[in-house]
């Protein structure tokens, strides 16, 4: 069973784009949040069930910018 309190992951960007990363994390923030309020307004969500729309929506977004920082830095080096 999969824990309601998963950590969150942290946003791991190759050292070329070590400027942009807390940009990125400030973005990815207020989109979790966006869609997060909305989804839970939209399909009346419990406090619990919005808190774990949230951490997944991040995880996952976390996991496909660090897999596209990873490609993008061995794809120019």
């Amino acid at each position: 069973m999969e824990s309601m309190h998963e950590p969150l992951k942290s946003l791991t960007l190759p050292p070329g784009l070590d400027d942009v990363t807390g940009l990125v994390e400030i973005d990815m923030t207020a989109i979790v949040q966006l869609m997060s309020d909305h989804a839970q307004q939209q399909f009346l969500l419990t406090r619990g069930q919005a808190d774990k729309f949230r951490r997944q929506l991040w995880n996952r977004l976390t996991d496909v910018l660090n897999d596209a920082g990873g490609k993008f830095a061995v794809e120019n080096n």
